[in-house]
C-alpha cells in the first residue's frame, strides 16, 4: 500500500471528546499521527508509519490513522480544549488511544519496529 488511508476530521475529535468514537473503535488501540505536509520530520517518518499501517491493516484490534493539521488550521486549539490530556505541541505527534480514551503521546523512536513493539506491548496488556 502506498499511503495510510485512514484519515480523521475535526468531527472525529468531538467524538473523542465524549470518549466514544463509535462502535468500530471500542476495545481497540488507535494510533494517530498528527502531521503537517510541509514538516520535514513528518515526511521523514512517513515510510516507517506506512510500514506500521501495512502491518496492522487487517488487524481488527488496531487502527492506524493520520490527521493533516494543516488542512484544519485551528485543530491544535480544538484538540487541546477537549480536556482529554492530549496536546499537540509540534509535528509529528503520535497519540495512542485505547478503547477511545486518550492514553498517551508516543515519544519513543519513530521506527516501524519500535512503534509495532509498543503496540504489541499494549495489546498484550489489555487482551
Amino acid at each position: 500500500m502506498s499511503e495510510v488511508k485512514n484519515y480523521l476530521t475535526p468531527e472525529d475529535f468531538e467524538k473523542f471528546n465524549y470518549q466514544k468514537l463509535n462502535s468500530n473503535f471500542l476495545n481497540q488501540i488507535t494510533i494517530v499521527k498528527f502531521y503537517a505536509p510541509w514538516c520535514g520530520y513528518c515526511t521523514k517518518t512517513e515510510p516507517d508509519y506506512l510500514k506500521v499501517y501495512n502491518y496492522y491493516e487487517y488487524d481488527g484490534d488496531v487502527n492506524i490513522m493520520k490527521f493533516n493539521c494543516q488542512q484544519y488550521e485551528n485543530i491544535k486549539d480544538i484538540i487541546n480544549s477537549y480536556q482529554t490530556g492530549l496536546q499537540i505541541k509540534g509535528y509529528p505527534t503520535i497519540a495512542i488511544f485505547i478503547n477511545s480514551y486518550f492514553h498517551n503521546i508516543y515519544e519513543g523512536d519513530r521506527s516501524a519496529s519500535d512503534i509495532i513493539r509498543i503496540i504489541e506491548n499494549i495489546k498484550n496488556s489489555i487482551y
